[in-house]
């Protein structure tokens, strides 16, 4: 009895030890090249990581409350959304990244209009005390070839945090480069 106490001490340890190293791995790129990510390219590169990892609920939450609670509420959710953005691979997940193209940061009076914007789009207000425009790349595999699709995302932070502002997407537009 002893023996399997014991036993069973060295496995858990082992466990621990092996979801110690994966979590201090991370995600993403994991080559040595690994490019440092600023604080405003921060919910795009979550929001992709949310996908690979097939977590709706993380997904969701790179968005502003107000984008998050509309969706909920629309007939559109789905609880699954995560799985259903990529196109289908078959056994094999499809391979994700993004990429910054282009960041602009805006000015005051675009703030203000963002702000005033989202009073009206969810009827709660949102303080934002920087914003940036974002050029991004999202490229995947499908069949052997490379796709991307590559729109403009607004980033903001609210004094806590930084989110994509806007509706939540719910698709991507992948196409050959």
């Amino acid at each position: 009895m002893h023996g399997l106490f014991k036993a069973l001490c060295r496995f858990i340890t082992a466990m621990a030890l092996a979801a110690a190293m994966l979590v201090m791995q991370g995600c993403g790129n994991t080559s040595k090249e690994s490019k440092s990510v600023l604080n405003y390219e921060q919910p795009t590169v979550t929001m992709i990581r949310a996908i690979k990892l097939l977590d709706t609920q993380s997904y969701l939450n790179c968005f502003t409350p107000g984008a998050r609670e509309k969706y909920e509420n629309s007939e559109n959710y789905n609880s699954k959304l995560a799985q259903v953005l990529l196109p289908s691979q078959g056994k094999n997940s499809a391979s994700l990244k993004i990429e910054t193209l282009s960041a602009q940061e805006l000015e005051a009076d675009d703030i203000a209009k963002l702000e005033d914007n989202y009073r009206e789009s969810y009827r709660t207000r949102l303080s934002i005390s920087k914003a940036y425009t974002l050029s991004v790349q999202i490229s995947t595999l499908q069949n052997e070839k490379e796709t991307s699709d590559i729109r403009d995302i607004t980033v903001v932070n609210t004094g806590e945090e930084w989110l994509i502002y806007g509706d939540i997407i719910e698709e991507f537009n992948f196409r050959e480069q």
